[in-house]
């Protein structure tokens, strides 16, 4: 669930307009660019903190095979803790690739479960 305007601002993170604006503002080919190379699960955790329309704006900027792992990565995020702090940095990593620097590499990825039946052998 997107947070409101005001838990945004004291989060450090852009209010959904500001954000709105600034990605809707930016060149076509350059978000188009800076998103399909964005991996998934980091533009989920940063729709974590959009409303609906700005989702389907970036939806709309890449291939639906793409919003589509975004889509999926969303329901699987639905069920992670994470915090405002790590939400923050995933929408400023994304405000620096759009303005042509280098972002940060999160590299993160989901520990699969040991199936119960599979136990480890010691």
């Amino acid at each position: 669930m997107p947070h409101s305007d005001k838990q945004s601002r004291l989060l450090g993170i852009p209010d959904s307009q500001n954000l709105d604006s600034l990605l809707r503002s930016a060149d076509a080919t350059r978000l188009q660019n800076v998103l399909m190379a964005t991996p998934d699960r980091e533009i989920a955790a940063l729709c974590l903190v959009l409303d609906e329309e700005t989702r389907d704006y970036l939806y709309d900027c890449i291939s639906s095979k793409k919003a589509g792992r975004i889509r999926e990565e969303l329901n699987r995020l639905a069920h992670v803790h994470m915090s405002h702090e790590i939400q923050q940095r995933f929408v400023i990593n994304l405000i620096t690739r759009l303005e042509g620097h280098r972002g940060e590499s999160f590299r993160s990825h989901f520990k699969p479960r040991i199936p119960p039946s599979r136990g480890r052998n010691i």
